[in-house]
């Protein structure tokens, strides 16, 4: 205790656990699903952009229908990534221990006939709250290694790079009415 005398064996101890979840156990895993997550959804927003939805989803469901009729891909591919996107938030948001009704209503948020206002909303709220999940994760970090330096790469720079993209994206209003419209600056984009 001399050599260093702040030495405290019980935060040592307790370092050493923190370490070791963020490295290799239930944080780790956690970190891991955050980051598919992103990934996740930015495959999403790629396939939903890509399916060129209108604003109503009454009309999408019609020609969504009329499009798988054809053999077209884009819905069944927004499909098909929306349950890795329910399963993955679901598993991020609540682990291993849930139900098919709790990923169903994941899965429910980013249907395939919503409008493109819609679906973006539902893609930015998840990311939002992948942000709030991984905020909380890192402040836990901080808390167990009694430091205030944030955990490295907890979000990982390809997933940075997705969240990037989507966020460049949600930056572009989706107009549905006049008033919307109305309220744009002059000369700025929109949809």
């Amino acid at each position: 205790t001399q050599y260093k005398p702040d030495y405290n064996e019980a935060m040592t101890k307790n370092k050493a656990s923190v370490q070791k979840s963020f490295t290799s156990g239930a944080d780790a895993e956690n970190i891991t699903k955050i980051n598919t997550a992103i990934h996740h959804l930015g495959t999403l927003q790629e396939l939903a952009d890509a399916l060129d939805s209108g604003n109503s989803p009454a009309i999408n469901k019609v020609v969504n229908f009329v499009k798988t009729q054809m053999g077209h891909d884009e819905v069944t591919n927004v499909d098909l990534a929306k349950i890795a996107v329910g399963d993955e938030l679901m598993k991020a948001f609540k682990g291993s221990g849930s139900s098919e009704a709790e990923a169903e209503a994941w899965r429910a948020q980013f249907n395939a006939n919503k409008s493109v206002k819609g679906m973006r909303g539902a893609i930015k709220t998840a990311v939002d709250l992948l942000h709030g999940r991984s905020t909380e994760v890192n402040e836990k970090w901080k808390r167990g290694m009694d430091t205030e330096e944030d955990f490295k790469n907890l979000i990982s720079p390809s997933a940075q790079t997705v969240l990037n993209r989507l966020s460049s994206g949600s930056t572009v209003p989706v107009i549905s009415t006049k008033e919307e419209y109305d309220a744009l600056q002059p000369g700025q984009t929109y949809i």
